[in-house]
């Protein structure tokens, strides 16, 4: 999933992830703090992690879903790219 959906539902629900270091995976993931980024095809570090993972505190899960994903984030993230496109469409 290039995007990750389930990532972002993931940690809402307060889950740690861990996952391949794929897509837009390291912009959502920070590593060793809310979950694991493993080296794609890794599975020895991707199965140790899953050892770690008990270690990963859920509530930094949650915070770090809402402060990217809450309603407030994501309106703020649509009109600042939509002031983008209007200043550069204004440069023509």
């Amino acid at each position: 999933e290039p995007f990750g959906l389930v990532v972002a539902e993931s940690m809402a629900c307060g889950t740690p992830v861990i996952t391949y270091n794929r897509g837009a995976m390291a912009e959502l993931i920070e590593d060793g703090r809310i979950g694991f980024l493993i080296k794609p095809d890794d599975e020895t570090a991707f199965v140790e992690a899953i050892g770690k993972v008990a270690s990963l505190n859920r509530s930094a899960c949650r915070r770090r879903a809402e402060e990217k994903f809450s309603v407030e984030a994501m309106t703020k993230s649509y009109l600042a790219a939509y002031q983008s496109v209007l200043l550069k469409n204004e440069d023509r």
